[in-house]
């Protein structure tokens, strides 16, 4: 199973270093199956933006406030392979975001490996049509996980290291 961890903002889509590295730990230690043919889980923290709007994007800032308001949501796309999960993010704001930074954050990883597990689990009560999607046991094994994920700079880097050259 695919994972993917992003940022969403009025006008930004993608993760940073922190999230793609929360993504790859779930891919390489996850069992497999849970029972569906959803192939790849898709979190997006939705983040407010505290800055006026550019005068261009006005309309735009306005419907994704609107939307951010109405979450968290969960649809199937891509045909019912991936599942997508959006939330509102309290932290961070748009303006705190570092989309491609590659700066490594403890916070960050930890903070995506859970809002996975917790998107998961409330995943059905959330989306409009029913799945074979083992959710309990996902979330049950993204929880187990995080319980084992580094929990030092110092591990994360580790991590790091071992993960992304296997991946490029």
């Amino acid at each position: 199973m695919q994972f993917e961890c992003h940022y969403r903002t009025d006008r930004s889509f993608g993760p940073n270093a922190s999230l793609h590295l929360a993504a790859t730990y779930l891919e390489r230690n996850l069992p497999e199956p849970y029972g569906s043919k959803v192939q790849t889980v898709l979190t997006e923290a939705c983040c407010r933006n505290l800055s006026p709007a550019r005068a261009t994007l006005e309309a735009n800032h306005e419907r994704f406030e609107e939307w951010r308001r109405d979450l968290p949501f969960a649809e199937l796309a891509d045909g019912g392979t991936t599942l997508r999960l959006c939330y509102a993010a309290v932290y961070p704001t748009q303006e705190e975001v570092q989309r491609d930074s590659q700066v490594l954050s403890v916070k960050s990883f930890q903070s995506a490996l859970g809002k996975v597990a917790q998107l998961v689990e409330e995943a059905p009560d959330l989306l409009s049509s029913r799945l074979d999607l083992d959710f309990a046991a996902l979330s049950g094994d993204v929880r187990a996980l995080q319980n084992e994920a580094p929990a030092t700079l110092a591990q994360l880097a580790q991590l790091y290291l071992e993960i992304v050259p296997a991946a490029g």
